[in-house]
């Protein structure tokens, strides 16, 4: 077009278009047509650049095309139509990180729109070439759709849009957006869909399978409200169904490790779900939020049901960090086997004068990260309660006349993309996902004193269990017995030798340790702990075996540690460790 505008077409664009040349005066047969089409990729059009409102609403897309391509009517012995749609991106809030994306109803799956946003937008409706009235009554409803799901069920064409709010740890899918020019003010959608922060744990797309995702209204059709500057809908108080309380995030029941969520606190107390979002709102701390109360994430490992429970109510929204809000603090509890050594544990903690108040109560972390471009999930749940020493003060715990001091502490957690590093005992796990337990302690009760000198009967004992979907469970444990004699001199000060021997193991689905080991540490106060000198020695003979076949070595291992302190002055810590490795087998 070189000259001026003619009949809608614009001067100094090019166009491509076909010339039937033969037969004259017959039209172009339907199928014909279609392979013209399909040799353009099954479209011919042309760009634009303006914007338009969807069904006559506040909501619009910012067209970048308009084409034209074939389709088909499966229900009418699959009669060819061709659809015209004008193409581009839909705008939508900036509140909650809105996109668009495909999603697959036979199979769930939901993934990015693979065309750069470019979304067509489709109505029924068909016109007479002679006189241009409508010969399929125009229904008033446009669609952002492919142009195969215009005449089509989800039987004959499964392919459908959403629009995802990514409300940074949870995501709200809203399936098939429809605008209806009689209704300017309502968005029609299916009943929306939410990822939580535990059904995103294994989702590497925009939203997971939509058969794991959790449907939170009870409607055919849900109304979202179309507002100047946005999106405005509220969901308050919907109860999780029955048929919905337990969700599996790794592995099944009777599994080495088995995380799952509960969606009730108890029973007969399941969750409930509150979502809102409203661009238009005037505090910008209300734009958006999503809660779900009531719920409890649960793990089984090894022959321990329910070794972990952690629950509360999950709470983000655009004015605070996703988590469990400090108003209503996460509760833990554990199994029937370890509630009563935590519970001895916590008690001897919170008596000790020198920790902050409630510091145990408050130890409980959870940490989770999701960002609105990035899909991949993280969270890490644990509970620590540091070495506690039984008396607290170091005068009666160093004393040679105390009858009985007790050092323990315990760990337990559960995580998801995370690098885990179980001390002491257990290696560094690779970011994967499971749980671990580590607990130990040393006792020495008093068994003969005299005067100053007095002799105990010492017993240590270390375990730790974790099992992860990479290295599969572990389980290690280290037993000692043996004596301490502790004497102390007025003025002067006190010295304390120990001596133990036992036995320790390490089992995984790979290989075992195991082995034996003496330990010594020598410990001596002067002038009420002024100076400080500590000794320990610990040597090892440990048998490593490779399962299934595998060869069989001989391991030695030599420890030495020195540490010296004088008050304000000199720290010296010194540690060495020799280790020799024959394979006998």
């Amino acid at each position: 077009i070189s000259n001026g505008a003619v009949n809608g077409f614009v001067a100094g664009k090019s166009y491509k278009g076909y010339l039937q040349i033969a037969p004259q005066g017959v039209p172009v047969p339907a199928r014909v047509l279609k392979e013209l089409l399909y040799r353009q990729q099954n479209s011919i059009g042309g760009t634009v650049d303006c914007t338009m409102k969807l069904g006559g609403s506040e909501q619009t897309i910012k067209v970048n095309r308009v084409d034209v391509s074939a389709s088909y009517q499966s229900n009418n012995q699959g009669n060819l139509i061709f659809v015209v749609a004008a193409k581009g991106s839909v705008q939508l809030p900036a509140e909650g990180s809105w996109s668009v994306v495909e999603v697959d109803k036979k199979t769930g799956d939901v993934i990015p729109v693979t065309n750069k946003l470019s979304v067509p937008v489709i109505r029924k409706g068909e016109r007479n070439r002679a006189n241009a009235q409508f010969i399929v009554p125009h229904d008033g409803v446009s669609k952002v759709a492919f142009p195969d799901a215009l005449l089509n069920d989800v039987s004959s064409f499964a392919k459908r849009y959403g629009y995802v709010q990514n409300t940074s740890t949870q995501k709200v899918l809203f399936t098939d957006p429809k605008y209806d020019k009689n209704k300017p003010k309502e968005l029609k959608t299916e009943a929306p869909l939410l990822a939580d922060s535990y059904r995103l744990l294994n989702s590497k797309g925009p939203f997971p399978n939509t058969n794991n995702a959790l449907q939170i209204e009870n409607v055919a059709d849900a109304i979202t409200d179309i507002i100047p500057k946005g999106l405005a809908k509220t969901i308050k108080d919907f109860t999780v169904p029955p048929g919905k309380l337990l969700f599996d995030i790794i592995g099944k029941d009777k599994d080495a490790l088995h995380m799952y969520i509960k969606y009730e606190s108890k029973p007969g107390s399941p969750s409930v779900v509150d979502y809102v979002t409203n661009s238009n709102t005037a505090d910008v701390n209300e734009k958006w939020k999503n809660e779900v109360s009531n719920m409890s994430i649960v793990v089984d490992m090894g022959p321990f049901k329910e070794l972990l429970t952690i629950t509360g109510d999950f709470k983000t929204k655009s004015s605070i960090s996703p988590g469990f809000e400090s108003g209503n603090a996460p509760q833990l509890k554990l199994c029937k086997e370890l509630q009563p050594i935590y519970d001895i544990l916590e008690f001897l903690a919170n008596l000790d004068p020198t920790n902050p108040v409630d510091a145990v109560k408050k130890g409980l972390k959870i940490a989770m990260s999701n960002q609105a471009d990035a899909w991949e999930y993280k969270f890490k749940a644990e509970k620590e309660i540091p070495l506690v020493k039984f008396p607290f003060d170091s005068i009666n715990y160093n004393s040679p006349t105390t009858p009985l001091k007790l050092d323990a502490y315990f760990r337990i957690g559960c995580y998801f993309n995370q690098p885990i590093k179980i001390p002491n005992a257990i290696d560094e796990l690779m970011p994967s996902a499971g749980a671990y337990l580590e607990l130990g302690a040393t006792l020495r009760v008093m068994c003969f004193s005299l005067g100053a000198a007095t002799i105990y009967a010492v017993g240590k004992a270390d375990v730790g269990l974790a099992a992860d979907i990479k290295s599969g469970p572990v389980l290690y444990f280290k037993f000692g017995f043996g004596v301490e004699l502790a004497v102390g001199l007025p003025v002067i000060g006190s010295v304390a030798v120990m001596y133990l021997v036992g036995v320790d193991m390490k089992l995984t689905t790979k290989d075992l340790t195991i082995g034996a080991f003496m330990y010594f540490r020598g410990r001596a106060e002067i002038f009420g702990g002024i100076v400080t000198v500590t000794i320990q020695i610990e040597a090892a003979g440990k048998i490593h075996k490779q399962l299934g076949g595998g060869p069989t070595d001989c391991i030695a291992v030599c420890t030495f540690a020195l540490d010296i302190s004088i008050f304000l002055i000199i720290d010296i810590s010194f540690t060495e460790t020799w280790e020799e490795t024959r394979q006998i087998a």
